[in-house]
């Protein structure tokens, strides 16, 4: 599924968006966490639902914004 990339351009630019990379495209069926999908909007749910996404996604925010390195008793 690796059918989308950064646009230099536009990030260097301060626009950055994605761009479709349609020779890297492989039409059909996947698998992902075990589940079938056609596309990336469907894996964006299926991370979405999953349990382990809030942790990890706290995690990386405590990360960034308060401690690089936070106290366990801190982490989700």
């Amino acid at each position: 599924m690796g059918t989308y990339s950064v646009d230099e351009k536009a990030l260097k630019a301060g626009k950055p968006r994605f761009l479709f990379r349609k020779a890297w495209h492989d039409p059909g069926k996947k698998r992902f966490l075990g589940r079938e999908v056609e596309g990336g909007d469907e894996v964006l749910e299926i991370l979405a639902d999953h349990p382990a996404t809030y942790g990890r996604l706290a995690r990386k925010l405590l990360a960034y914004y308060f401690a690089p390195d936070p106290e366990p008793a801190l982490e989700v």
